[in-house]
Order: C-alpha cells, then sequence, then structure tokens
C-alpha cells in the first residue's frame, strides 16, 4: 500500500476503477535524430554532380583502405539527375524539387535535391541503397521511397517510407543483406531554409514509433508486391509547427 486511505473506501469485493486517457492530444514526437545544415550551393543539378564526384574520387584512397571491402577496387564515381521522387507545390522557400542518383565508387543511392532562391542544394535525404558495406541487420531501416512532399510554416517536409528486414531462416553468416524485407515503415524529415543555411531534421522510424506500416502478404518477400500497390496501416498523422516541432495530431 502506498500513502494513506481517502475518505472514499472500498470494500474487498467492490471492482476498482480504472481510467484511462491522456493529458495532451497532441504530444511532442520523440526526436533522436541530429540536425543537419548544408551550407552549399549550385547554379545547376551539373554543377552540384561535379562537386559531389570530385569528393567521392579524392576519397577513393582512403576508402580502399576499409578492410571490409575485401580488397575491392573502386569504380570510377558518377552523379546524374533522375526524376523526382514526389510531385510538389512550389513556395517562395522552395521553388522545386529534384533528385541525383550519385555513386561513390561502391555504393549507389538516390538523393533529394532542392532548388531554394539561392540556388540547388543537396539536402541530407537519400533512399535506394546499394552498399556492400551494408551488414544485413534487421534493426537497420533502409529508406525507399518518398511518399509526400509538401511546405507547412516554411519548413520542407517529406515522408518517407524504409524497409525493416525480418532474417529468412536460409540466411547464412557472413552473407550480404539476406533477409527479406517484409515491412515498409513510414518516418519524415523536415528543413527550413534560413540565410543561405538549410537545416534539416528527421523521425527515423528506425529510433522512433513508425508513423505508418505496410507488411507484405503473409510476410512473403519472395512473391512481393510494390509498396506503392499496399495500404498505410495505423497512419500517424503529424505537422510541423513554426518553431521546426513535429507534433502527431490525434
Amino acid at each position: 500500500m502506498v500513502g494513506k486511505p481517502g475518505a472514499e473506501r472500498r470494500t474487498a469485493s467492490q471492482v476498482f476503477r480504472v481510467s484511462v486517457g491522456g493529458l495532451d492530444v497532441a504530444a511532442d514526437a520523440i526526436d533522436r535524430s541530429e540536425e543537419t545544415r548544408v551550407s552549399e550551393r549550385y547554379a545547376t543539378i551539373a554543377e552540384l554532380c561535379a562537386a559531389q564526384v570530385a569528393v567521392f574520387t579524392s576519397a577513393i584512397p582512403e576508402a580502399e583502405k576499409n578492410v571490409r571491402l575485401e580488397g575491392k577496387k573502386a569504380k570510377p564515381p558518377t552523379c546524374n539527375e533522375v526524376p523526382a521522387p514526389a510531385t510538389f507545390t512550389a513556395t517562395k522557400e522552395f521553388t522545386s524539387l529534384h533528385a541525383v542518383e550519385r555513386f561513390d565508387g561502391w555504393a549507389r543511392a538516390q538523393q533529394l535535391v532542392v532548388r531554394t532562391p539561392s540556388g540547388f542544394v543537396l539536402s541530407p535525404f537519400a533512399w535506394k541503397w546499394d552498399d556492400p558495406l551494408d551488414p544485413g541487420c534487421p534493426s537497420i531501416v533502409r529508406n525507399e521511397t518518398v511518399e509526400e512532399a509538401r511546405v507547412e510554416n516554411g519548413h520542407l517536409i517529406i515522408r518517407f517510407g524504409g524497409t525493416r528486414m525480418a532474417m529468412d531462416p536460409a540466411w547464412k553468416s557472413g552473407s550480404h543483406d539476406d533477409g527479406m524485407r517484409v515491412g515498409l515503415v513510414a518516418g519524415a524529415m523536415w528543413c527550413k531554409d534560413e540565410n543561405r543555411a538549410m537545416t534539416c531534421k528527421d523521425y527515423s522510424p528506425a529510433f522512433n514509433i513508425p508513423l505508418g506500416e505496410k507488411v507484405q502478404p503473409n510476410r512473403d518477400w519472395a512473391k512481393r508486391v510494390p509498396w506503392s500497390a499496399l495500404p498505410w496501416k495505423e497512419t500517424v498523422q503529424f505537422h510541423i509547427a513554426p518553431d521546426g516541432t513535429l507534433r502527431k495530431q490525434g
């Protein structure tokens, strides 16, 4: 027993009354991700890609010392524009949305590019990774889709989906990514551009409760259905407050 009995007492045969609810119906989401600031601006996407290739090329000699690459030599780095991942309505802060596919010599991924009044910016958000150093861990969420792009309270909001992997019974220790990616979980990234510096934060489903989930029928990855053809389950609605805080709704 904790404390002292109050004025209202019940007999041993009476049932306890239990209330379930919450005081804050729009609680702040827990954000365990750090902010990322990007200040580089480019006049064109071609100029942005040229800068990426230069960075990748200069990093190859040191990267080739990584023992996990098993002596594999890098191929020539590349960077090219690809179709934008989502429809987008332009605003004065963010005038258009683009994407590039870049290859650093080993790993390939697509990365979001945002056009602002001061130029093209390579955002921190990347998806569709093909990385030989991927450890194949089920706890990792690999970004796969861009579900939505919108601007709210001066912030560019990207709602994305990442695959969560379940181990295949035939998985062999030491092999590369032999699991079944049977679940797609939703997360979000949001960015604000001020004084030629874009600051981005993300709500990662790897560390937080997902903002939605899709599952392959019968969890059968071998007969996988395109994620776009599957419905979202238990979708969490959210908004970004003017101060940059992600707040859940409902």
